[in-house]
């Protein structure tokens, strides 16, 4: 049964990859893959000392249900945050204008409504 199930894995991860170099994605990979794995058995021991489960089967199948969920989480947020990374890299010269704009603007306002409480005029 453990086969079927790691093949299922295998087979429904296969194409989550990640927008980086291969290297790099392979080892982002094993690392969500070893924390997945960590959650999953830790999940599956703590669900057999409930009593909620009792057979190895039902454990199988709950942790590569659970390991499945934690992997896809995480991957996705580690996609996520890589093509965050990526954008802020690619326009970092715009983001830095607009906050530079942003204050510039906002120091303005400041010194408006600090001069217009005092009661002077600029």
């Amino acid at each position: 049964m453990r086969e079927i199930f790691s093949l299922i894995f295998d087979r429904l991860t296969d194409p989550l990859g990640l927008p980086i170099s291969a290297l790099y994605e392979y080892v982002i990979l094993l690392v969500i893959g070893a924390i997945a794995y960590a959650i999953a058995f830790s999940a599956v021991g703590d669900m057999y000392d409930s009593g909620s489960i009792s057979s190895s089967g039902a454990g199988s199948l709950f942790h590569w249900l659970i390991r499945l969920v934690v992997f896809v989480v995480i991957w996705a947020i580690t996609y996520g945050v890589i093509t965050l990374v990526k954008w802020i890299t690619a326009h970092w010269v715009v983001i830095v204008s607009s906050l530079g704009g942003i204050l510039l603007i906002a120091g303005i306002i400041a010194v408006v409504v600090i001069f217009n409480k005092k009661g002077d005029t600029l």
